[in-house]
């Protein structure tokens, strides 16, 4: 009996190990689950392509004058279409941008002015937000 009343503590601390390395199995199968999506598959390596995400490109116009020296224009707005002062927008002609162009407070009904920031616009150019 006296042999027996020393192993106990072996014993306890022996079944206190299992039980801990028993939750470690556990916690690592959780988290296999959730890389694998399944309980007990194998891991995976997925592949995500990048794909340039490119903003789409709204008409709002087309350009029916252009200042003396090329310094603003004045835009025929779609009818709907709404811009703000200070709003940044692009002449095009034939799917290539021509201008950068920035909304100015002026306007009269649908006819509003933008300063060239940078290019070459010219009349009848489409105008897009």
């Amino acid at each position: 009996m006296f042999a027996f009343h020393n192993v106990i503590p072996f014993i306890a601390v022996a079944a206190a190990a299992m039980f801990c390395a028993s939750c470690t199995q556990k916690a690592e199968e959780e988290v296999l689950a959730d890389v694998t999506g399944a309980q007990g598959g194998t891991p995976t390596t997925e592949v995500v392509e990048e794909v340039e995400v490119v903003p789409e490109q709204v008409r709002v116009g087309r350009i029916m004058g252009v200042g003396e020296e090329g310094r603003f224009v004045v835009i025929a707005l779609d009818q709907g279409a709404t811009v703000e002062t200070g709003d940044t927008l692009k002449a095009r002609f034939a799917d290539s941008q021509t201008a950068v162009l920035k909304v100015s407070p002026e306007r009269q009904g649908n006819l509003v002015t933008a300063d060239v920031v940078l290019g070459t616009p010219a009349k009848d150019h489409e105008v897009v937000k």
